[in-house]
């Protein structure tokens, strides 16, 4: 069985309908053919420009561009592009770069000319096209006072547009300079380039423009002034855009055949994918004669021109009730999504599972392990894998494990391995916000479809960065707890080592102060014990058995005396052979405290372990737990008792 053919579409301006016209010609053919399509797709935003001032942190535009870097790893057998679209909103150098990547590829070129043999050019007659329009205006209608609406510089269509225009200028000594001339960048936003030509020109009598969607401007803006289209002023385009034949007064225009081009794009392709021979196609451009020039329509009779107007639209109202209905549910995705930030089996389904209701039959969302950012001045390191983490096939969504389905770039694209896998003819959209690539979205869609869709991919982009941050923010919250875990760590060793004494492992003088005071201020107005005690002969354990007996016996000492304090006393070494105790209780707990002291020692005795014998002389203090009560104070009291007992065992302190 032969395999079939791979052929990647680069469309930039995918948006606007010449685009969508070659699109549709494109989708005709490659179901003719039987042929696999995957669409790269740039989207542009002329709005930005017009509503915000030139600034780098809202010019974001360029950053769409990098959805044509993608093609490279599409592993196509031919390769179509729309560069006179592409390179509108390219830098100039970039736009040659990108070219000469693909020198070796065989490419279809449309609305551009090319003398590359392995390629095939595809544009249409625009110098003709102009030309005669523009002659039917001054030899038909006698206008002499002309002003030209050109398309962006370095535009092939637009250039021979110009060219064509200023010609006919020069042919009938007709008065041109460069104040009659404005340049946009053939999408709607050009109301002030019309109205500059309004006010520098007096008596005007036909603005002709390089393309039919800034003629439809041109025509709007003249109807504010009062203008009457056709008779105060004449207008023109190019195109032949289905929206145009349909205003109040048609609009003069010219034909080219964009659905014709799409067309035979495929067939050119396949053709140069099999002989590796290209070839530059013209196609021709008609003059298409309607009342914006002046002309009396005759294409139809007048009931029917009424009818037919009637028909077109109740069908565009209904196309624009169903289109903001859609463009409603939009902006639910993201918030869909960013509901679920912390959620992210939720969050990836919050932005697929609404994908069927705008059209789309299967969608793959794709993103990177980080982030990527991309600069305008220094380009990006575009990265080599991607990963595949959900994927919609009508109602039916599923998300992947994170980070399981790799997809290496180099080694298979967007190919078997890739979206292939899985669509039939995917439309690929890049998922930027800001100068940060997150990664792209695959869908399966109709030309009609990808104005919405690049919505949706601007909403799924600003949720993937709300995600990124977030998952940063986590991050960094997790590190926080981790020291703060670590630090009270720490400090608890740090306050184990300052408050412990480091031979006995009980609390040293200032564990036991600071633990005392903290016990007097629990227990206010209740009763407690303080004990103060110093071992008996220390001294000569140490110089008869040596200092380690030394050890032994004060670790011995420490051991009954907490032992006496239980769980709720305190029991603390204050240094050398002095220790001191401290627990709630009353008198008569006081002499149970002092048996069992003596009882302990003697039963240590008892067991002769050792070849000495220890002994304690202990001084005991009644004390109630109020503000005033001074602890050292209390322990000096204990000390003097404590004093007291030892001069009557007869033994030296």
């Amino acid at each position: 069985m032969q395999e079939r053919c791979k052929i990647g579409v680069v469309i930039g301006n995918a948006n606007s309908p010449h685009a969508v016209n070659i699109m549709k010609g494109i989708d005709q053919a490659s179901k003719e053919c039987d042929v696999q399509i995957m669409y790269f797709m740039n989207v542009s935003s002329p709005y930005t420009a017009q509503l915000y001032p030139p600034d780098t942190s809202i010019g974001w535009d360029y950053q769409k561009s990098a959805i044509y870097d993608y093609a490279r790893y599409v592993k196509a057998d031919v390769l179509i592009m729309t560069y006179g679209m592409m390179s509108i909103f390219m830098k100039s150098d970039y736009g040659k770069q990108y070219l000469e990547y693909f020198r070796n590829v065989p490419c279809v070129l449309i609305n551009e000319q090319t003398d590359r043999p392995n390629w095939t050019s595809i544009i249409v007659d625009n110098y003709n096209g102009i030309y005669e329009l523009v002659e039917h205006l001054v030899r038909d209608h006698g206008y002499h006072n002309f002003a030209f609406l050109a398309g962006p510089p370095g535009n092939t269509d637009a250039c021979q547009r110009k060219r064509a225009f200023l010609d006919v200028m020069k042919k009938y000594d007709l008065p041109m300079d460069e104040s009659r001339i404005e340049t946009g960048d053939f999408s709607e936003c050009v109301q002030k380039q019309v109205n500059a030509l309004l006010d520098r020109i007096p008596n005007l009598q036909a603005i002709v423009c390089a393309n039919d969607v800034m003629a439809l401007t041109a025509y709007q803006e003249c109807e504010k002034r009062g203008l009457h289209i056709g008779q105060d002023i004449a207008v023109t385009g190019f195109d032949d855009w289905e929206r145009i034949r349909h205003v109040p007064v048609p609009i003069t225009t010219i034909r080219q055949d964009s659905e014709r081009s799409g067309y035979m794009a495929v067939y050119s392709a396949l053709e140069l994918a099999r002989s590796g021979h290209g070839k530059n196609i013209v196609i021709p451009a008609k003059v298409c004669v309607r009342e914006s020039c002046g002309c009396t329509c005759k294409q139809f009779s007048g009931f029917d021109q009424i009818e037919n107007m009637g028909q077109k639209f109740v069908y565009e109202k209904q196309r624009n009730t169903v289109y903001r209905q859609k463009t409603w549910m939009v902006p639910m995705i993201s918030r869909n999504m960013l509901i679920a930030l912390q959620d992210r089996e939720k969050f990836l389904k919050n932005a697929l599972t609404p994908m069927s209701f705008f059209g789309v039959k299967t969608a793959l969302l794709y993103v990177f392990r980080n982030p990527v950012e991309y600069n305008i001045e220094k380009g990006w390191e575009f990265p080599n894998t991607i990963y595949l983490v959900a994927r919609q096939d009508g109602e039916r969504v599923e998300v992947f494990e994170e980070y399981k389905n790799e997809v290496s770039l180099e080694k298979c694209g967007f190919s078997d391995e890739g979206s292939a896998r899985y669509q039939h003819q995917p439309s690929v959209f890049c998922l930027q916000s800001g100068s940060t690539q997150y990664g792209v979205l695959s869908v399966e869609i109709t030309p009609e479809e990808v104005d919405m869709v690049y919505l949706i991919s601007i909403q799924m982009a600003n949720a993937l960065m709300a995600y990124h941050t977030e998952k940063k923010r986590l991050s960094v919250q997790r590190e926080r707890e981790l020291l703060l875990e670590e630090l009270r760590s720490k400090n608890e060793i740090l306050n184990f080592v300052s408050e412990r004494d480091e031979l006995t492992q009980i609390k040293n003088r200032r564990g036991f102060m600071e633990q005392a005071m903290e016990m007097n201020r629990v227990y206010k107005n209740r009763k407690a014990i303080i004990l103060f005690a110093d071992m008996d002969g220390l001294k000569q354990i140490n110089d008869n058995y040596g200092h380690a007996a030394g050890d032994i016996a004060i670790c011995a000492c420490a051991d009954i005396l907490k032992k006496a304090a239980g769980v709720n006393g305190i029991a603390g070494r204050l240094g050398g052979d002095e220790f001191a105790l401290m627990m709630i209780g009353d008198k008569t707990r006081a002499i149970e405290l002092m048996e069992t002291v003596q009882k302990e020692i003697a039963m240590y005795n008892a067991q002769g372990k050792n070849k000495f014998a220890i002994d304690m002389s202990v001084g005991c203090q009644l004390v109630l737990c109020t503000d005033e009560l001074s602890i050292p104070m209390v322990l000096e009291k204990a000390d003097k008792i404590m004093y007291e007992e030892k001069k009557k065992k007869g033994k030296a302190r």
